[in-house]
């Protein structure tokens, strides 16, 4: 099977979303199609701790916004996603910093190499 391709769109609200279209025809949606802001709303605060935080499967990245605070503090933060679309929109909401690394699916074995440079 091949991969699905992600497709971003406007959701409802006027803010992106996205979903994959696989190649039989389903489609999976990765975020509301009507409010994909507010996702971040449903999230308990988290204590993140540790001199590198691994985020795997960021998509668009909305659920970041209930981590903001936390995720000041790590060394590095390392964003991995199937997507470049998603890691682009993670980049956008944290900010592109030397201590913020991006890994697409099939790059994984590079990560720690990139850490430790």
């Amino acid at each position: 099977m091949s991969r699905p391709q992600i497709q971003i769109f406007r959701a409802l609200s006027g803010h992106a979303s996205a979903r994959l279209q696989f190649s039989d025809g389903r489609k999976v949606h990765l975020h509301s199609a009507v409010n994909p802001e507010r996702e971040s709303d449903y999230l308990e605060p988290v204590r993140i701790w540790g001199d590198v935080v691994v985020l795997m499967g960021t998509g668009l990245g909305y659920h970041l916004e209930a981590l903001r605070d936390e995720l000041q503090s790590p060394r590095a933060l390392v964003f991995v996603d199937a997507y470049d679309e998603c890691l682009d929109a993670c980049e956008r909401l944290i900010g592109r910093a030397s201590d913020v690394y991006r890994v697409c699916s099939g790059e994984e074995a590079g990560v720690g190499q990139m850490l430790t440079s």
